[in-house]
Parts: structure tokens; sequence; C-alpha cells
């Protein structure tokens, strides 16, 4: 019985050896997905860019400010002189949180009167909103307990209080799907774009029509430009439904320029369908193309865009690796654009990313492709 199970066995170990991409990925992808797993995933939404406008200008305010940044929560970002500027800021993306401090903040606090601070949070993103608002009055009640001990002891006063007044823009209610939907189309169009154009391509090379078409006058150019042609246009239809259904059962608002998210979602789908290209020049059959292109697009777009997990949260190694995902710049403009009506300036870099990701992704397709990896 051995003799005759160990002929498989070497079948099938020589198959393995042939085709890397499925041996990469039983080999290395459970290590990678607990490396992913362990260090992108965190519930804790660390460096929180604060704007911070002192009016008061005195002792206790700078050191109620300090305890604010004491803590790995909250990083300053800029600091204003004019309480507009903090809104400002929070609309063109340069911060997600923002704190006025009253121009009477000392002197309430020494009468034993209520004393406001003013905390203005970026609502577009619900998770960063809620922790920032959590951490902020941690921080608020541990500064408040020590200025009652102080205050108590060497002034027999009644006990200062600190009151907070929270503003959230863009997402008052801190609704959950009006910062998951933007997320859920990225993710949706680069899968739906990646598999469609991949499986596309490994199909006919399994079939063997390629064949025919290679030997026609048509160049590998010409043949790769025709067939994701079609797969461009359909992708552009089904994100306009996409967007037309968010739109009416999340009551999604739509509040920036319309052209501005269509050449977004244009260079995005164009990086997507280069990426497809590229797999498909490396799978041998649908199966393989299929696990791959789900791989490389689902995970990184799920635990490395911003999708849920802040990517400030996560280590520093993580961080870099990030800025090679189309997708983190793509969630970015989409949550701009359309929560807050951000125009092109503020995201001139993510909108730079994305072209840099379309051309690259693009050209490799092809280059990788040629007529060898047509027909191999």
């Amino acid at each position: 019985m051995i003799k005759q199970i160990v002929p498989v066995i070497q079948k099938e170990i020589i198959e393995l050896t042939r085709d890397k991409l499925t041996l990469i990925i039983i080999l290395f992808v459970p290590s990678l997905l607990l490396f992913l797993y362990g260090y992108a995933i965190s519930l804790d939404v660390k460096g929180i860019r604060t704007v911070i406008c002192d009016l008061d200008r005195t002792n206790h305010s700078i050191e109620f400010i300090n305890s604010i940044f004491s803590s790995e929560y909250f990083k300053l970002a800029k600091r204003v002189d004019d309480a507009n500027e903090i809104d400002n800021l929070i609309q063109k993306g340069k911060a997600e949180a923002g704190v006025l401090i009253y121009p009477d903040f000392s002197k309430e606090l020494k009468a034993g009167r209520k004393a406001p601070v003013l905390i203005v949070v970026d609502g577009s993103n619900a998770q960063s909103t809620q922790s920032a608002l959590s951490y902020f009055y941690g921080i608020m009640t541990v500064f408040q307990n020590k200025m009652i001990r102080d205050f108590s002891l060497q002034h027999a006063i009644k006990f200062p209080m600190i009151t907070v007044e929270q503003r959230i823009w863009y997402n008052p209610l801190l609704d959950s799907s009006l910062y998951l939907v933007p997320g859920l189309i990225a993710l949706v169009l680069m899968i739906m774009a990646v598999i469609a154009t991949t499986l596309s391509i490994v199909k006919e090379k399994e079939s063997g029509t390629i064949e025919q078409m290679v030997i026609t006058p048509l160049s590998p150019m010409h043949i790769v430009i025709g067939k994701i042609i079609p797969y461009f246009f359909l992708s552009i239809i089904a994100s306009t439904i996409m967007i037309l259904l968010a739109l009416l059962l999340f009551d999604l608002p739509f509040r920036g320029s319309i052209p501005l998210f269509g050449l977004a979602l244009m260079l995005f789908l164009l990086g997507a369908l280069g990426l497809g290209l590229l797999i498909s020049a490396m799978s041998q059959t649908q199966q393989v193309a299929f696990s791959a292109a789900t791989f490389i697009t689902m995970l990184p777009t799920m635990l490395l865009s911003s999708f849920i997990f802040p990517i400030t949260s996560m280590p520093v190694v993580i961080q870099w690796i990030t800025y090679i995902i189309p997708a983190r710049y793509f969630i970015a403009i989409n949550r701009a654009i359309i929560l807050k009506g951000t125009g092109f300036y503020p995201l001139w870099k993510d909108f730079l990313a994305l072209f840099i990701f379309a051309v690259a992704a693009m050209s490799a397709g092809i280059i990788k492709i040629g007529r060898k990896g047509l027909i191999k």
C-alpha cells in the first residue's frame, strides 16, 4: 500500500514546487495573518491629532494642556489663537480633535465656579470620536481631582469644577454606518475589480482561447487593454449603484464634489485592474488566482487602510506598510468628500498616491503579462 501511495505523494510535491504561488500561500500566509492580526488590530486609538486654542494662557491652562498630551492618546497638531481655526483644520483633515480653553479658565477655577472647556471632535471617524471623548473625560477628571486637592488645602475654598462642552462635526449622532460605508465601498470595489480581471484572463489561459488571440496581429497591450476596458466601465456602473444605495438605505450624506469623487474612483479602479493583471500573469489556474486575489485585496484593505482600525494606533513598522495600500488613500478621500465636503487641495497628496498606484500597477501588469504571460 505504501508503494502505491508514495508516487502520488511525489507527484503532489512536484506540482507544489512548480506552483510557487500556492506553496507560498500555504507556508507563509498563516504566519503573516498572525503578524497582522496581532499587531495591526488594536481597539485602542492613539495619537489623535489635536488642535489647542488656549485663550487663558495661565499656569492652570498650561498644566491642563500638558496633562492632555502627557498620554499617548493625544498628539499636538497645532496651536492656534483663533477658535475658528479649530473647525478649519478639522475640516481639512489636519486634525481629529480640538480643545478650546476660554479666557477666564483659571479665574473661574480659583473662584470655585464652573470653568467650561470646549472639545471639538471629527465625527466622520466614529471609533476615534468615541475614544477621544472618553480619553478626554478621563484626563479631565484626573486634572480636576488634582485641582480639588490643591485648592482645598491651600485656599480652603469651594471645590473647582471643569465642565465640558462637546461639539461633534459631520456625524453628531456617531452613526457607525456613516463611518463604515465609505470604507466598505473601497473594500468591495477593490475585491470585485481585481478578481474579475484576474479570472477573466486566467480562465482563457485554462481553456486555451488566449492562444488564439496571441497569434493574431494584436499586440499583448492591445489584448490586455481590450479585456480590461469592459471591466472598468462595469466597475463604474457598479460603483454608482453602490453609492446610490448607500445614500438611500443608510442616509449617507454627499456633501462634496461629484466630479472630484469620480476622479478618485477612476484612479482607484485603474490601479485595481492593473493589480488584477499582475496576479493573472503569475497564476495558472482560476483557483490559485482567486485565492491570491482575495488574499492580496481583502486583508490589506480591511486591516491596513483605516477601514476599521485607525492607522495611528498601529506599530510604526505597520504604519509604513500602510503607505503601499491604495485603499488607505481612497477611503480617506471618500470620507472627506462624502462626509465633510472637502475640496481637492487638502486631499492632493491622497490623489497623487492613487495616481502613482494606478500608473505603477497598470504598467507592471501590462509588462509582466506580455506575450509570455498570456500563454505560459
